[in-house]
């Protein structure tokens, strides 16, 4: 018998889960809420309970009714209880992946991706084989296992806003993030020699910026930098007046940005992409991984931010070709990582997978 679908938040090991009240305003702009307010209108009625968490090795209850929301594992493990509910969604992904070339792109930068590439999968390895061991123990039962499916991260400090012309932005260059501040003293401290790259990407950027903007001191270039992840300070008010941008000026800003510099953190997926395609800026990245819908996102991918010494310029000279990108920037959100699109491609893959479940049963039933 079906009933309404459940919605919690369970984010820490030692609380209850919360529930989510879907029909009232979230007190911060939330991707997700926004998308589960879809999924709901998509899904009425059919007594799914969704649990939006943090965990990879327990939820609340298990079952075919269940649905887990995996957001911040940053490792890309596969959860535990994969195969004890319906369907899973995970950022982040679920198979690491090296976003860079260092073998075609030699540099520190791409050595120390490799570095943390080697260490991902240390982590992810136990997690993988025994999922391995589930997906052949199904196999030979003729019996398949519940599906992951990755999950794009969407915006997180943005308000909905009307989209400006590009032509008509008077800011032409944008970044506000955290980088990794201060430097080991100790001489035999690891992290003197191996920085982490989010810190080795960014610092290099910031560098080229500061250089592009003494040969062109006419170059309208904005940077904000904090030593805080901003979603957590905003959270948990963690930050001091002015540390990092609230969701008002950090929106009004990148609004009024032409291109908007989306570096690494600790992986290759970053809030901020998502919030410059979104507001139809032109977005520059380090390499990407390979995930669904990353593959026509309108990004300028590249390997080293010492290209921006040459790329800044020929884009802000090209007109048509800014055009162009905010186009494509505004289609391909629309189309492929708004809440609304999201929302409704959730609901089908856990149509899909009812529909096995249903189908199956249906077969085991004698006649």
């Amino acid at each position: 018998m079906r009933g309404p679908n459940r919605y919690y938040r369970c984010l820490g090991y030692r609380e209850e889960p919360e529930v989510m009240e879907l029909t009232r305003p979230p007190a911060r702009p939330s991707y997700l809420h926004r998308v589960l307010q879809i999924v709901e209108r998509e899904l009425e009625g059919m007594g799914l309970t969704f649990f939006v968490t943090w965990k990879l090795d327990v939820l609340p209850a298990y079952g075919n009714h269940v649905v887990a929301i995996v957001m911040g594992d940053e490792w890309s493990q596969i959860p535990a209880y994969v195969d004890r509910v319906l369907v899973t969604f995970k950022c982040y992904g679920i198979y690491p992946q090296l976003a860079a070339r260092p073998l075609r792109k030699p540099s520190r930068l791409n050595t120390l991706l490799l570095l943390r590439h080697l260490r991902v999968l240390a982590h992810w390895l136990p997690g993988a084989l025994r999922y391995s061991g589930r997906l052949l123990q199904g196999w030979l039962r003729g019996k398949s296992l519940p599906p992951i499916y990755d999950l794009p991260l969407g915006y997180g400090n943005q308000q909905a806003l009307p989209v400006l012309p590009i032509e008509e932005r008077p800011i032409d260059v944008f970044f506000a993030g955290s980088v990794a501040q201060g430097f080991p003293r100790r001489f035999w401290s690891p992290y003197r020699w191996f920085p982490s790259p989010k810190r080795l990407a960014r610092l290099r950027m910031l560098q080229v910026l500061e250089t592009l903007q003494q040969r062109d001191p006419d170059l309208q270039i904005f940077v904000h930098t904090n030593a805080r992840f901003v979603l957590n300070a905003l959270e948990y008010g963690l930050t001091k007046p002015g540390e990092v941008l609230d969701t008002e000026a950090y929106s009004q800003t990148l609004m009024r940005s032409k291109i908007c510099l989306a570096p690494r953190g600790t992986s290759a997926d970053t809030f901020r992409l998502f919030e410059g395609l979104r507001y139809g800026c032109v977005v520059i990245s380090d390499r990407l991984p390979r995930r669904w819908f990353y593959r026509e996102a309108p990004v300028i991918q590249i390997d080293d931010w010492q290209e921006l010494h040459t790329l800044i310029p020929a884009l802000l000279r090209n007109t048509q070709r800014m055009r162009q990108l905010q186009q494509e920037a505004l289609r391909w959100w629309q189309t492929v990582a708004s809440e609304e699109a999201i929302g409704r491609w959730m609901a089908r893959c856990i149509r899909r997978r009812l529909s096995e479940i249903s189908t199956a049963s249906s077969e085991a039933v004698p006649v």
